[in-house]
């Protein structure tokens, strides 16, 4: 956290780096599920150890990329 200057630790689960949110409040991860599906989670930092999963079920996510609003996200599935 550069704002303050102290290291966050992420969660365990949080590998798959993505991106960053536009406001720079979260970021997008792609991970594998225990079938081997890809899937997109979102993380808040004021909020890590409650991820929200976008992707549906049955379905596996391999690209993701937000649009330039932030307010959207394409995906390859």
């Amino acid at each position: 956290d550069t704002s303050n200057n102290q290291s966050i630790k992420l969660p365990a689960d949080a590998l798959g780096f993505n991106q960053w949110l536009k406001d720079s409040k979260g970021f997008v991860i792609i991970r594998a599920d225990q079938s081997g599906s890809s899937q997109i989670v979102v993380y808040q930092l004021a909020d890590l150890n409650n991820p929200k999963l976008i992707t549906p079920a049955n379905t596996s996510d391999f690209l993701a990329d937000l649009a330039p609003d932030g307010k959207r996200i394409a995906v390859t599935s």
